[in-house]
């Protein structure tokens, strides 16, 4: 129960602590993420004045949106979807719906103003600073809000006076819509703005690529006005902009698409019949609403994606006629083909595989399978034309004009719509008559061979099989009879006799080197080549015994065989595994050893890095092994005194990682933010007595709050073969702030810092004139930008796999 000293309480969902575990480990990420990487445009955006600009304003309420969803609405519907309760009482049961509408709302109009602005930068660029300013931008952004908490409050009224209204136990916030109400909202928050988009970036796109071939075709000689000139930057924006709204537009669809496919039921009716007034309904399968809802918004996505594409490929090849040419008809062709098929076959047998019923009458029952069928074979049909004049403008490139022109391409195009059906096999056929000589190699050969096989396997041996098949008797006669299975064991035998050759091949080509070239005689390719020997073995010797063996289920090689099998497997295999530590030593050495030997690398960054190098080691070959053993086998296996040692180690090597993460996160503040003073304040002995202070307090923190647990390590453990480190409340808070809170807020704020000067000082480097003389002390170098962005990189990663133990911190 939710509540489980109420009666009237509903049922919650009881999950496993792992599951429990991973979905907050999961949806904690997503709106860690999504808060900072919305922080940081907002920070960027009103820090600068150089960035207050209209299509900047817009960004920034785009970014506060985004920023109050990860802030509101994620945790919130994620502690409901977790729980399966609604755990936050009335008052937030009437705010909740509210303003996640809201915000949702005004996220969308937020994207439908920045669709026009776009608009009017790209398409009309003379007029576009007066027609946008930035006081219009953010009384745009004022309206854009007030509207979306305006509406919605409009739509939500109900809810808002009797939020409990729906709700049938305690523990349940139901948001219930009338009919009407929940078509207006359907259009004004979907199709409305979605339709303002796509019509606003398709325009840009022409607009777009008009101007940038005229662009292409001026004398670079001549003056041109930069007024009249469109930068390369508003292209690149205006690209982005357009990806952002299509990933948009497909995520966003999710939400309402299960309102398309919403169906009318009698409440009284069979839920498990398609028609419930009908004693001859047709039973359909009941699926729950969250398989409904999944199901429908990846084929909506779908969908989506495809009539998207190709109708951006229909206008393109229909607006410029630069691009009228026999190739771009038949790529016309296909996308007319592929959008019908988006358009018209999805939609049908999406909903048809959702509802397992078929609810559209008897008149489309009769039309879809054949337009369906139409369609699809059109589509195959443009395809083997496609490959024809791909082979003729490839290989007869001088009588390609002659022999394929705009008109033929038109016939052929209706040709393959009137009869839907063509003879795949002409394509290999021209191939085989006139073969491009420069494709006369040894691999290509055997592809030739294997693509004969495969032909008179499609010609001869898959149609009279499905005519057995299907007619599950034999009508062809005993000559056939008797000639079909040899044919087709000749075939198929053939067919499997080339791919070894052609495994032969690849392997000599790629082994060949190894062999007989003098520059690749290198440690590491020695222990590939033995790698591959192995495993060429292994494929040899061991896969074709033991699949006959899993095949007939019997032993049929005699007792010699039965002998040497099992002892050529295992030295095959551990042979194998044994090449795959050597490589992964070799790795580790190729990569350590510069920080080990090399006096240019000793420096007090690299220093950090062989500190968290070394920390990462130990958990791989201390922690991973014994906690894999655990969870395999469930049990612990190893005695009491590793069950005291194990998680004393454990905690040291992780505490002594998240530590040298802080101070790395320290140095990469101090190089970028104080470049004069760096050199002076971290030097190399420095960092080594930090790194040891780091690990001391790491081995005596971690003794402090595993004392009990070292001293009597078995006392929580209720039965032989369990080993329980149980940690007491304060220990376990103190913990909690110690090692997971504190490090997280400094990293977090070192990096902040870090973000922001490198920005102003990048800034004042590009702004400098290239012929006066800069002194190179006070300059940041590129490689110290890239290494404090890939550091950042590194450390929100860890932040997101880090709170793991955050979660199982908070659960003791």
């Amino acid at each position: 129960l939710c509540f489980a000293n109420l009666n009237s309480s509903c049922k919650r969902l009881n999950r496993t602590f792992s599951e429990t575990a991973v979905l907050n480990s999961l949806l904690a990420s997503i709106s860690l993420v999504t808060v900072t990487l919305n922080l940081l445009v907002i920070v960027s955006i009103s820090h600068f004045r150089q960035l207050h600009t209209p299509t900047n304003a817009l960004l920034l309420s785009l970014a506060v949106s985004d920023l109050l969803v990860g802030l509101l609405v994620m945790p919130i519907e994620g502690l409901r979807y977790v729980e399966m309760c609604w755990r936050l009482g009335k008052l937030m049961c009437v705010l909740a719906p509210y303003v996640s509408y809201s915000v949702l709302s005004a996220s969308v109009g937020n994207m439908v103003l920045i669709s026009i602005d776009r608009y009017l930068a790209i398409c009309d660029p003379l007029l576009y600073s007066n027609k946008v300013t930035l006081k219009r931008a953010k009384i745009a952004v004022c309206v854009c809000w007030a509207g979306s908490v305006l509406h919605n409050g409009c739509i939500l009224i109900g809810h808002l006076k009797h939020p409990e209204r729906y709700s049938s136990c305690h523990g349940e916030c139901v948001v219930v819509i009338d009919h009407i109400s929940g078509t207006v909202d359907l259009f004004i928050t979907f199709f409305a703005p979605c339709t303002i988009m796509v019509v606003m970036y398709m325009r840009v796109f022409a607009a777009a690529v008009a101007q940038m071939r005229v662009i292409r075709l001026q004398n670079a000689a001549v003056a041109v006005n930069t007024a009249t000139t469109v930068k390369k930057s508003e292209w690149k924006a205006a690209r982005t902009l357009g990806i952002v709204v299509s990933v948009f537009l497909m995520c966003f669809c999710p939400y309402y698409y299960p309102a398309f496919a919403a169906r009318l039921m009698d409440s009284n009716g069979d839920p498990w019949l398609c028609f419930a007034n009908l004693n001859s309904s047709c039973k359909r399968l009941n699926r729950t609403f969250s398989e409904t809802a999944v199901l429908n918004s990846l084929l909506a996505s779908i969908s989506l994606v495809t009539v998207t594409l190709n109708l951006l490929v229909i206008i393109s090849i229909s607006h410029f006629r630069q691009l009228h040419t026999p190739t771009n008809a038949l790529l016309l062709s296909l996308a007319v083909s592929d959008l019908l098929v988006g358009l018209l076959v999805m939609p049908i047998e999406s909903l048809r595989y959702v509802e397992t019923c078929w609810l559209l009458g008897s008149l489309m029952c009769a039309l879809t399978p054949y337009v369906s069928l139409c369609i699809i074979s059109a589509s195959v049909g443009t395809m083997v034309l496609i490959s024809i004049d791909r082979y003729l403008a490839i290989c007869d490139p001088l009588l390609y004009s002659n022999k394929v022109t705009l008109k033929r391409a038109k016939i052929a195009i209706c040709v393959c719509w009137a009869c839907s059906l063509f003879y795949n096999g002409c394509i290999l056929m021209g191939h085989l008559k006139h073969p491009e000589r420069q494709l006369h190699t040894p691999t290509n050969a055997l592809l030739l061979s294997l693509a004969v096989s495969d032909l008179l396997v499609g010609l001869l041996v898959m149609p009279i099989e499905s005519l057995r098949y299907v007619e599950t008797c034999w009508l062809l006669g005993s000559l056939m009879c008797a000639l079909t299975p040899y044919v087709s064991l000749c075939i198929i035998s053939a067919s499997v006799g080339t791919m070894v050759l052609i495994s032969i091949d690849r392997y000599l080509a790629i082994c060949d080197p190894l062999l007989y070239s003098n520059k690749l005689h290198t440690p590491t390719n020695a222990l590939l080549l033995s790698l591959a020997v192995s495993d060429l073995l292994v494929g040899l010797l061991v896969m074709p015994i033991e699949g006959l063996r899993y095949v007939e289920t019997c032993w049929l090689l005699g007792s010699l065989m039965c002998a040497l099998t099992p002892y050529v497997s295992y030295s095959v295999l551990s042979a194998s595994v044994g090449n795959m530590v050597l490589i992964s030593i070799d790795r580790y050495l190729a990569i350590c050893d510069p920080l080990l030997y090399s006096n240019k690398l000793h420096t007090p960054t690299n220093a950090l890095l062989l500190s968290l190098a070394v920390s990462d080691l130990l958990v791989g070959l201390l922690v991973m092994p014994i906690e894999s053993l655990r969870y395999v086998e469930t049990c612990w296996l190893l005695g009491s005194l590793m069950c005291a040692l194990t998680p004393y180690v454990s905690l040291c090597i992780i505490s002594a990682s998240v530590g040298t993460m802080v101070l790395i996160s320290i140095d990469r503040y101090l190089a970028i933010c104080d470049p004069l003073l760096y050199s002076n304040k971290v030097t190399l002995k420095r960092a080594k007595i930090a790194i040891c202070v780091c690990w001391a307090c790491s081995l005596f923190y971690n003794g402090c709050i595993l004392m009990g647990h070292l001293k009597h390590p078995e006392r929580y453990s209720s039965c032989h073969g369990e080993c329980v480190v149980v940690i007491d409340h304060i220990s376990g808070t103190a913990d909690l702030f110690i090692t997971v809170v504190f490090p997280c807020a400094i990293m977090v704020v070192m990096y902040m810092r870090v973000f922001a000067a490198a920005v102003a000082q990048m800034r004042v480097i590009r702004l400098q004139n290239a012929a006066v003389a800069v002194n190179t002390a006070t300059t940041v170098k590129k490689s110290e930008w890239k290494a404090a962005r890939t550091l950042g990189i590194v450390i929100a990663v860890f932040l997101m796999c880090f709170l793991s133990l955050l979660l199982s911190s908070s659960c003791r």
